[in-house]
């Protein structure tokens, strides 16, 4: 099997940053790109479990997830209802004393520690920029043409475009998501500081 020299992520959100930061770890050469013309870190908040967390560690960005995140020392999650009742409570366990068993954070700021690594290991990110097309005629590399007007030969593209992924498209023909009928509000809120992982 040829080694990965060059790879393509497509897609800047987390799967696209934490794939881009572990191959540029293990020395392979990487051009990402994003259809956003300028990082626009958003959305709400997310919480990250041990195994996550333990990822996360392996990308060199824990200390600063956890510090910029809200880490629940103990495991306990408690869910309440739209009136602060209690509808469940929850453990999640931990397996190395070193790593908190959960961490809440926006996930615009674990968007942006991740561009920070990025950036810190040097990968070519193109903003603005997205796939248009894939030829592989050869079994060991992949052109693929790009909104700008260039192109390149990859050993490896990682589709990370989303729900409505174009590489999906491209690779597999057309495949919409389906409508389930469930669907969820969120927000962000300053945090009291009385509530904290013990109340």
């Amino acid at each position: 099997m040829k080694q990965v020299e060059h790879a393509l992520i497509v897609g800047g959100g987390i799967a696209g940053c934490a794939a881009a930061i572990a191959l540029a770890q293990a020395g392979v050469r990487v051009t990402m790109l994003e259809k956003q013309q300028e990082w626009r870190f958003q959305s709400s908040g997310i919480f990250i479990y041990h195994n996550g967390l333990a990822a996360l560690g392996s990308l060199g960005v824990l200390p600063e997830i956890v510090s910029s995140g809200f880490a629940i020392a103990d495991g306990r999650n408690i869910y309440l209802d739209e009136r602060g009742e209690p509808i469940t409570d929850t453990f999640y366990p931990s397996r190395h004393p070193d790593i908190a068993p959960i961490v809440g954070i926006r996930r615009a700021e674990m968007h942006r520690i991740l561009a920070s690594r990025l950036d810190a290991l040097r990968v070519d990110i193109r903003l603005g920029t997205t796939a248009v097309r894939i030829d592989q005629k050869t079994a060991e590399h992949v052109t693929v043409a790009l909104s700008d007007g260039t192109s390149g030969q990859y050993d490896l593209v990682v589709g990370a475009d989303g729900i409505r992924s174009e590489i999906r498209r491209l690779v597999a023909g057309p495949l919409e998501p389906v409508y389930t009928g469930l669907g969820v509000w969120r927000s962000v809120h300053r945090r009291p500081k009385n509530l904290t992982a013990k109340s």
